[in-house]
């Protein structure tokens, strides 16, 4: 045997014998050779690339040596595999330091290894076959030596391959396939389903298409049945309420309590951090969503119309939808130019309102009211110039008849068609019919039949139809769902198949949810035939419950609940309404500061109207107070015992919106005297946090007053870790209740 055959096996027996120093190391449990190890295993996936271009190279050559021309290759074949052989070697070696780690699926990292061995094996076969080859030079020899080798490059392709599902994911070569590609692999498409139910964003479940995707998109990759990093896994929802090694990962309702939220916060350089540095991280909006569905309650089931959106959120999901609704519906990709600004102006002089439904964009909706009837009679001709443009028309109420509808046959862009309490009937349906692009059509209150609504079953985009007292019967609404089963129809009912319907939820009708004496609240479902059962106690109403039969009076602070059922039907879900009984109605306010003009409500009195704003800064109900304090003075008209005062404010950090840093009361007989009855410092939020509404209570001895003063300070600038920091900051205030 030739000195080098020595010096290789030299080489093989030195790596064997270091292996079993780096495991008796760890087996030592001395912390700082288990660290030094770890330390060499993650230059596993730098080693890991010699043996595979090196083994792949002298294969390549291998072949073409065969050939006359690169017959020369045949002597570099053997240096090559002789590397190829001593990198595989190690990095199969650091590969078993970095398995020490942990965090990767028994199985999988079991079958990774075995077959890294293997090709550890047959590289050093391989090179000792080579060496022989030319002494022997034996037809079966050469054989063997050819079905070594392609069985080497198969089990080094494979071993790759599992390797790669170990870092990124079991799907990871065909995570961005072609639609195209996986539809010939018999793979599901992957995007079409999720950017159709972003297109329609209030019927999107939150989890499945929001959070999962970001989840699969960022996270899985670390947390899979074959890299399982902290015992956690992220890619069903049985494994994320499982959890990892540290328990529950979120904390339903409160995102500043969950692993999963905080980790996404903390310094790149944190262990904890995910991603870990190196990988793809959240972007900003990702960040909030998820913040926002654990604030929101964590549900892996409710949708995105039935959970309240802070400003921010709804930002972002406008912003999901209109891109999803780009790829879904190919009016939104179509090349269209802007409309001419004198021929909108043209237009609008007629009395028809003309909105942009998106900034840079040139789509156009347009709302008709009241319309003069010469007008009414050639409004094809007048919304001809911006034909291309239209995508939405809102004629609700405005006494269109069918003979006005056949004016618009040339609007084929329209996506969205309002025609709620107008004229148009079954014959109108047939010139809808060839609305190619239609994704809306709202009907209620007009007289649609049965034997109209068959005309729309073939729509191809034609996603929600309102039909609310209309002609329509449960048959009809029944036929169409077997000829469109993916068409949502809104008629007082759910129908979710041909033998299971629900009732949608009653709507709670009431003029305001604060009251002082009495208030009245009506229960209404636009259904025939329907009762409806009530609560007053909190409870779930069933059967037994109050039968609604008319406006319900109420008197005290309460929740009240209502269903809707129907023998042979299923019963709606619970609509839930709070309603506070005030027990002081203030008769003035004065405001030390002006709130911001574009946020002053109806004045200083929107703070004593009992009306509660939403989580919507802009919806009127709110006075918002740019970098200066609230210091409101509330006059009762006479003397009270009083003995509590709550203030309810909202946050929202991304539109620079901050709760109170400290919070004090004073009360006064006089309005001149005022004694402090109460006072709290508040924390200073040191990051982002999702939006909410908050209401700060404060009880104090009761005493016969008839002044109070409220005093909430802002926070005045933007804190340095905010995107604005320096910025003026907001107070945003929309009511102060005495009791």
């Amino acid at each position: 045997m030739k000195k080098t055959h020595f010096k290789f096996i030299a080489l093989f027996i030195f790596c064997m014998l270091l292996l079993n120093a780096t495991a008796f190391a760890q087996d030592g449990g001395e912390e700082g050779a288990s660290d030094f190890i770890l330390f060499l295993g993650h230059f596993h996936p730098i080693i890991l690339h010699l043996p595979i271009g090196f083994l792949l190279l002298a294969f390549m050559m291998e072949i073409a040596s065969s050939f006359k021309r690169f017959h020369h290759l045949k002597k570099s074949v053997g240096f090559s595999l002789l590397v190829g052989a001593i990198s595989s070697f190690f990095a199969a070696l650091l590969g078993y330091f970095l398995s020490l780690e942990g965090g990767y699926g028994e199985a999988a990292l079991n079958l990774h290894q075995w077959l890294g061995i293997a090709v550890v094996i047959f590289s050093i076969a391989l090179y000792i076959f080579n060496i022989q080859l030319e002494k022997l030079q034996k037809a079966l020899y050469t054989k063997l030596y050819h079905v070594l080798f392609f069985v080497t490059v198969s089990v080094l392709m494979v071993a790759g391959h599992y390797g790669g599902s170990l870092t990124h994911g079991e799907d990871y070569l065909v995570q961005y396939m072609p639609d195209p590609l996986r539809k010939l692999a018999g793979l599901p498409s992957n995007g079409d389903k999720t950017n159709a139910s972003l297109a329609n964003m209030d019927e999107a479940v939150v989890f499945n298409d929001l959070i999962q995707p970001i989840l699969d998109k960022k996270c899985v990759s670390c947390h899979n049945t074959s890299k399982t990093k902290g015992d956690l896994q992220l890619h069903t929802i049985e494994a994320i309420m499982k959890g990892g090694e540290s328990g529950e990962i979120f904390v339903a309702g409160d995102p500043e309590q969950s692993n999963l939220y905080k980790n996404l916060l903390l310094p790149l350089d944190d262990e904890k951090h995910m991603p870990p540095k190196g990988k793809k991280q959240l972007d900003k909006n990702e960040v909030d969503l998820i913040a926002w569905w654990i604030a929101s309650g964590a549900s892996f089931e409710n949708k995105v119309g039935d959970t309240e959106r802070p400003e921010h959120i709804a930002e972002i999901l406008n912003r999901i939808e209109e891109e999803a609704t780009k790829q879904v519906n190919p009016v939104y990709a179509m090349d269209i130019d802007e409309a001419d600004e004198d021929d909108i102006e043209e237009i609008a002089e007629k009395g028809i309102t003309i909105f942009t439904i998106a900034n840079d964009l040139p789509y156009l909706e347009v709302k008709i009211k009241d319309l003069e009837e010469e007008d009414f009679n050639k409004l094809g001709k007048i919304l001809k110039p911006i034909r291309d443009q239209l995508v939405w028309l809102d004629l609700s109420g405005s006494g269109c008849t069918d003979k006005h509808l056949e004016q618009l046959k040339n609007l084929k862009h329209l996506t969205k068609l309002h025609l709620q309490n107008t004229a148009v009937s079954d014959a109108s349906l047939e010139l809808i019919q060839k609305m190619p692009y239609l994704e809306y059509l709202n009907l209620y209150g007009t007289k649609i039949s049965d034997e109209g609504i068959t005309k729309l079953a073939d729509m191809e985009h034609l996603k929600d139809l309102f039909l609310w007292q209309t002609e329509v019967t449960e048959k009809g609404i029944t036929t169409l769902m077997a000829s469109a089963p993916d068409l949502h129809i809104s008629s007082g009912i759910e129908i979710t198949s041909f033998d299971t319907v629900r009732l949608a939820e009653p709507r709670i009708i009431a003029e305001r949810s604060f009251f002082k004496d009495t208030t009245f609240v009506e229960l209404e479902l636009a259904f025939r035939g329907v009762e409806i059962y009530y609560t007053l106690d909190g409870s779930t109403p069933d059967k037994s419950s109050q039968l609604y039969a008319g406006p319900i009076p109420i008197s005290e602070t309460c929740t009240l609940k209502a269903i809707a059922t129907k023998d042979g039907w299923s019963d709606s879900d619970v609509g839930s309404m709070d309603f506070i009984k005030m027990k002081y109605i203030a008769e003035d306010i004065t405001l030390k500061h002006a709130p911001g003009t574009q946020y002053a409500g109806d004045g200083p009195k929107t703070l004593i109207n009992n009306q509660k704003g939403t989580q919507d800064f802009r919806d009127g109900k709110w006075l918002g107070f740019h970098e200066v304090d609230l210091i409101a003075q509330i006059d009762m008209g006479e003397l009270a015992p009083v003995e509590r005062v709550t203030l309810s404010c909202l946050e929202d950090i991304g539109a620079y919106i901050f709760f109170p840093t400290a919070i004090e009361i004073s009360v006064s007989k006089d309005g001149n005297n005022f004694q402090k009855v109460a006072s709290q410092k508040l924390s200073v939020p040191k990051e982002g946090r999702p939006g909410s509404l908050k209401t700060f209570s404060y009880s104090f001895d009761k005493r016969n007053i008839r002044y109070i003063k409220v005093n909430a300070k802002s926070m005045g600038k933007c804190p340095p870790w905010h995107p604005g920091a320096g910025d003026k900051a907001w107070i945003f205030t929309d009511e102060i209740i005495v009791e």
